[in-house]
């Protein structure tokens, strides 16, 4: 079963392009300032299969920096859930929206496939070469429909057994 965690720091190397990036690089940094983290790990039984990295932009956006999946984990949806989860966190953060370049040439862990991009819900914006995902319009949380049928449902009164019963 593999596990999803917020990561406070992206000391984590690309196992396509060998990319490692330091802890104390400034994105990074101000991302952990902003939201207490930086990104998202899969991992099962200790093994990290995928990374998803961020920073927060100068609107009050996320952009990714990284998302990558080691290749034995590709096809097992670990990169949607990696984009679902800092969805999730970003939007308990306020933020509205998490942007991406996609590639255009051969994919790499900062230029995801547009393809995947699309699949997990991004949009292209206008003529840029960025796509977005609102977080408004796609994560949904648990909590807050939760908190609106409790609600429904205390407005609710039980029927007496006469008036259940009563034929009118």
């Amino acid at each position: 079963m593999t596990d999803y965690a917020f990561a406070t720091t992206p000391a984590l190397a690309c196992p396509y392009c060998g990319r490692r990036i330091d802890a104390d690089t400034a994105w990074a940094a101000r991302a952990r300032d902003r939201w207490g983290w930086c990104g998202v790990t899969a991992s099962s039984g200790g093994v990290v299969e995928g990374a998803l990295l961020l920073t927060p932009t100068t609107s009050g956006n996320a952009l990714l920096k990284a998302l990558w999946v080691d290749a034995e984990h590709t096809g097992r949806g670990v990169g949607k859930h990696l984009v679902q989860t800092a969805a999730a966190g970003l939007l308990k953060r306020d933020v509205r929206y998490l942007c991406a370049q996609p590639a255009t040439a051969a994919p790499s862990c900062e230029c995801p496939p547009p393809g995947f991009l699309r699949r997990v819900g991004f949009e292209p914006m206008g003529r840029g070469p960025l796509h977005r995902l609102d977080l408004g319009g796609t994560v949904v949380e648990p909590n807050h429909i939760r908190a609106t049928l409790e609600r429904l449902l205390a407005g609710l009164r039980p029927l007496s057994p006469e008036a259940a019963t009563r034929n009118d």
